[in-house]
């Protein structure tokens, strides 16, 4: 589980944003799981440390330069988040691999 707070928030564009370095504390806590035992999905809990919610953030994209180099990755809520808290119907993660 990652707390929201190790995040840069831009409301307007409704994004989150951070450097991969500063999430995986050093190359010790892998950021990515599969997000069921038996899943091929990866992504992570977002914890929000004012309401004590969590929400599943999954992968969608990796984002890759014109040489094939990994730069980012774009993570969506998972459908079942939505159901559960619809505000953050259209809000996205990105992830810049520094």
């Amino acid at each position: 589980m990652i707390s929201l707070s190790r995040f840069e928030i831009i409301p307007k564009a409704k994004m989150i944003v951070a450097d991969i370095s500063e999430l995986s504390l050093g190359n010790t806590v892998p950021v990515f799981r599969p997000v069921y035992s038996d899943a091929c999905d990866l992504g992570f809990q977002l914890m929000n440390d004012n309401t004590g919610n969590t929400t599943m953030w999954v992968v969608s994209q990796e984002v890759r330069d014109e040489d094939g180099d990994l730069t980012a990755w774009k993570l969506v809520p998972m459908s079942k988040e939505l159901v559960r808290f619809p505000e953050i119907k259209g809000w996205s993660i990105t992830i810049y691999n520094d």
